[in-house]
């Protein structure tokens, strides 16, 4: 994966759902991403 392509997630674009759920796809990302690091911490502790 390149270095510029950060911005853009054709995974999450091709549901089209976002106006139905109101989430952007970086709060998506980013509520997945410190439930893996609590979890991951969980586990370490």
């Amino acid at each position: 994966m390149k270095e510029g392509d950060e911005e853009y997630w054709p995974m999450l674009d091709d549901g089209g759902g976002d106006d139905g759920k109101g989430l952007p796809p970086w709060l998506v990302f980013l509520v997945l991403a410190v439930g893996v690091w609590m979890m991951a911490r969980a586990l370490v502790l």
